[in-house]
């Protein structure tokens, strides 16, 4: 770039003898200006060098950060900001490059990664360091649901969410959300988990329901009264209304449970 700069700025000698006028020639005028050309044509193409290498390793690096996020499923954008830019002479070897050693801190979004060149390059390892700030588009609710409510599609909303906010069991896929219903109350507009929601409550709670234990070819049914609720498959605890026994049992569906093999009713 020195000589670049020098280019740009450099000035022809007129001809002349000490104590003589200076002579200046029809082609000096000429001349300078198309140095100056010539000098910003170089500038430019190092320019686009430079941004091609930056457009490739941007391409590169975003996928690194967003697989050090490990949060598959959600649709993150990133936006990278490198500490120092990529030195120019290394635009060639852009598209071999492999990045190792990716270190981010999601808390503050600072990053550094290993640019591994490939051979011919003028230095085989480059650090790179830098901050990303990355937002990802999940689902929320519209309105506040309660407790066994279902949600619907109707029901759901989005909203931008710093990645640093989805921790592990975030949902980020509406399909992990509609059609189940809430665990507990749930308000609008926050990021829902895994653990806030749970299959459709099939056994309300204080429902009779008649209770089934099976051992081989023994068969008993029972008179029962659920003490919890729950959804198919989930297991729930129930009152014997004969032996006034509490049991866990197993929703097989809205007036039937198994008893779990281990108890009697």
């Amino acid at each position: 770039m020195t000589f670049l700069n020098s280019l740009l700025h450099c000035h022809l000698r007129e001809s002349g003898r000490p104590g003589h006028a200076a002579k200046r020639s029809p082609w000096m005028p000429a001349l300078a200006a198309m140095t100056r050309k010539v000098a910003f044509a170089l500038l430019a193409i190092a320019g686009l060098s430079s941004a091609a290498f930056a457009s490739a390793l941007d391409d590169n690096l975003t996928n690194a950060l967003r697989d050090a996020y490990a949060l598959p499923g959600a649709e993150l954008t990133l936006s990278v900001q490198l500490d120092a830019p990529v030195p120019v002479e290394l635009a060639a070897f852009a598209d071999n490059a492999r990045l190792a050693n990716v270190a981010l801190d999601k808390t503050s979004g600072h990053f550094s990664v290993m640019a591994l060149l490939p051979s011919g390059a003028p230095v085989a390892r480059l650090p790179i360091s830098g901050q990303v700030t990355a937002t990802a588009e999940v689902p929320v609710l519209r309105d506040m649901v309660t407790r066994g409510q279902l949600v619907g599609q109707e029901l759901i909303d989005y909203a931008l969410v710093p990645a640093n906010r989805l921790g592990g069991g975030i949902v980020v896929d509406v399909a992990d959300m509609v059609g189940q219903a809430a665990r507990r109350t749930l308000h609008p507009g926050r990021p829902i988990r895994s653990a806030d929601l749970m299959p459709p409550i099939v056994v309300p709670k204080n429902k009779l329901v008649s209770m089934v234990y099976e051992v081989g070819a023994l068969h008993l049914t029972a008179r029962g009264r659920t003490l919890t609720d729950g959804g198919a498959g989930a297991v729930i605890k129930v009152l014997n209304i004969d032996s006034n026994r509490t049991v866990d049992a197993l929703v097989i569906d809205d007036g039937t449970v198994a008893v779990v093999r281990s108890q009697q009713p």
